[in-house]
């Protein structure tokens, strides 16, 4: 009785922690259907009725199609490559001797702990000095150098609990290096891959520091400048509109949180199985 009791005061915290975290994305998904007169009036409220113009209105006044096409291009080319040799780096330095092995993943390991904002101008002038500054290109190789000190560890951390008869296995049946990481390893990998694509992708689409240093034009800009520029000319007057745009804004990520999260759990169980 007393466990019953104790678990359900435990599972009311969690609501309401939830709920905590949850509510202010609630309260922008109820403000986009509000006028802003009711929004002023009654912030807390439900809507009187559905208010669509909201919409119609931040689809009219925002470039959406160029912005999102822009934080497309640089999310999905950075978790490509960020996937690809983040886990090819993590698989060398979990399973390989070589020397200075130990000294790489200390290096690797540091670049958790330096801000971007403490080599922002030296990358800044060397982004400029290859003539990649302004452009898809650069800003990509800076969001995967940024992420790659977490992907790599994540990924070294997981190789760790593999069990090395799988590759020793695959050696015996004539694999190079390569095929068993592509074909034995990487399979492996399905839970810690969806992860840190979930994670890759929310934290590289909602960036806004790099982006808005070192991309100066305005046709290469991501959706968050985009955003902020927006506000800037709207002011704070229209508050349905700016909340039915920054709603519209985080559609990509939550798509992306819905369809790779349920696959990790499916990807967890099938390797529990296995």
């Amino acid at each position: 009785m007393k466990q019953k009791i104790i678990r359900k005061i435990i599972l009311g915290v969690f609501f309401i922690v939830a709920l905590t975290f949850l509510y202010p994305f609630i309260w922008i998904i109820i403000s986009s259907f509000k006028e802003t007169q009711q929004i002023i009036a009654e912030p807390f409220g439900l809507p009187d009725k559905v208010y669509l113009l909201n919409y119609s209105d931040a689809i009219k006044s925002f470039p959406f199609v160029r912005y999102y096409t822009n934080s497309i291009i640089y999310t999905v080319g950075t978790v490509v490559i960020l996937l690809l040799t983040s886990s090819m780096l993590a698989y060398s330095l979990a399973r390989m001797k070589w020397k200075l092995k130990t000294a790489v993943l200390g290096y690797i390991a540091a670049g958790l702990i330096i801000p971007i904002q403490v080599i922002i101008i030296p990358l800044y002038m060397m982004l400029n000095n290859f003539g990649i500054r302004d452009s898809y290109f650069g800003l990509i190789i800076c969001y995967v150098a940024m992420s790659m000190a977490v992907a790599v560890l994540f990924f070294y951390a997981f190789l760790r609990n593999i069990p090395f008869e799988m590759e020793q296995a695959a050696f015996i049946d004539g694999c190079s290096v390569y095929s068993s990481f592509f074909r034995i390893i990487l399979p492996m990998l399905k839970p810690a891959l969806f992860t840190q694509t979930i994670i890759s992708f929310m934290t590289i689409w909602n960036e806004f520091y790099l982006a808005y240093v070192l991309v100066p034009k305005d046709k290469l800009r991501t959706i968050t400048i985009g955003l902020q520029s927006f506000f800037a000319s709207r002011g704070t007057t229209e508050w349905g509109l700016l909340a039915a745009t920054m709603l519209m804004a985080s559609i990509p990520t939550l798509i992306i949180y819905l369809l790779f999260s349920g696959k990790i759990e499916n990807a967890i169980t099938t390797g529990a199985i296995k």
